[in-house]
């Protein structure tokens, strides 16, 4: 319960510094190019995904950047401790995604109402909550090499490497196979399959005029099992780190 009020104060303090008005002006700008009368609402949620993946990254690292501060000191000496400091402040940084969110589904409704998808109300259910999960994954794909969670030059690296690895996988591993190389491209389509699969699995399926929500199983289990390992490996870097925050 502890972490939950730290996390509304949190956002509270994001909102009152006026950091948030950079979100909600970028937010304005897509929507202000891509929605028009007659888009669907399947395919205006995946090109807001799409933005909403990147912004997700964004704030999360800039909201873990302004908790780099030395009056963290008291909050995590106690009573929240590390653990709590670190979820509190990225649950908030998903919260400021998720507002971002509902907002673009506000000013879409009122300029004109959205064609929805065929399927009833469990496939739109799902439509419109999807978004929501992606953007929590890429908030917890963020954490890691957050400013707050300062890991060693060689992890970054080695995270970097691997998203590279991940959305340039077409390219990697198809000039591999040319090559002859099976099992090294076999390798290579690992970080693919783990990180950016699922993200263009959702992208695709809310793109999908008739979406079939069967095909996101498989996903949605991968991001779950990628999310809880990326943020156990922020922890860890984060309870191990020296409190020297300047």
């Amino acid at each position: 319960m502890k972490t939950f009020y730290f996390t509304y104060f949190t956002l509270l303090d994001y909102v009152r510094s006026g950091n948030i008005l950079i979100e909600i002006v970028l937010t304005a700008v897509f929507f202000a190019i891509f929605r028009v009368a007659a888009l669907s609402l399947s395919l205006f949620l995946s090109l807001g995904s799409v933005y909403l993946l990147g912004l997700a990254v964004l704030t999360t690292g800039r909201l873990m950047a302004r908790a780099k501060k030395t009056t963290a000191y008291p909050l995590i000496a106690r009573p929240l401790g590390r653990g709590g400091y670190l979820i509190g402040n990225l649950l908030a940084s998903w919260m400021v995604i998720l507002s971002m969110y509902l907002l673009l589904i506000l000013m879409g409704s009122l300029l004109a109402p959205f064609v929805l998808p065929e399927g009833g109300f469990t496939t739109i259910a799902i439509v419109v909550a999807l978004p929501i999960v992606l953007t929590a994954y890429a908030a917890c794909v963020a954490a890691p090499m957050a400013p707050l969670v300062p890991g060693a030059k060689w992890f970054r690296f080695a995270l970097l490497l691997l998203f590279s690895m991940a959305f340039g996988n077409e390219i990697i591993t198809e000039g591999a196979r040319r090559a002859g190389l099976e099992i090294p491209a076999s390798i290579l389509a690992g970080p693919f399959l783990t990180l950016a699969w699922p993200i263009i699995a959702g992208v695709k399926f809310l793109a999908n005029e008739v979406p079939d929500p069967n095909v996101l199983a498989i996903p949605l289990a991968i991001m779950t099992a990628t999310a809880c390992v990326l943020v156990l490996v922020s922890l860890v870097l984060f309870l191990k780190r020296d409190l020297d925050f300047k």
